[in-house]
């Protein structure tokens, strides 16, 4: 799923979380190759050592809410980025847009949330979103 989210859009960077005893966790993550692994190695490995509250960071925030997030440029002041615990991991991999997307249930409960990163700003565009 994450692979194939990646390899067809301009979003370089995805990670799935998943609820786990009150608490979001990474259940998985996929980069595109070639690019920038290190930094996304580094964000790779703090994102498994998390375990993220509701209303924490941008998973949680998809989490409690169970509205899609469309941040299409975290580095001015006051992005959905800013406090997050993940800043400083997310701007050493050059991360300039977020897209999280809850996956919820017939009944309407937020089983996971997609969270997809991209290195350039990424407007929110009508029918990107309606793609979605």
């Amino acid at each position: 799923l994450l692979q194939a989210m990646v390899s067809q859009t301009t979003w370089v960077y995805a990670e799935l979380w998943a609820p786990s005893a009150g608490r979001l966790m990474t259940d998985a993550v996929w980069w595109r190759p070639g690019k920038s692994g290190e930094g996304f190695a580094g964000l790779e490995r703090l994102s498994r050592s998390m375990a993220l509250k509701p209303g924490t960071g941008l998973a949680g925030k998809t989490w409690e809410t169970g509205e899609l997030e469309w941040s299409e440029d975290l580095t001015v002041k006051g992005s959905a980025l800013e406090g997050s615990p993940r800043q400083a991991a997310v701007e050493a991999a050059g991360i300039m847009a977020s897209l999280t997307v809850p996956v919820k249930t017939d009944e309407g409960k937020v089983v996971a949330v997609v969270v997809l990163l991209s290195q350039k700003v990424e407007p929110a565009v009508e029918a990107k979103m309606t793609a979605l």
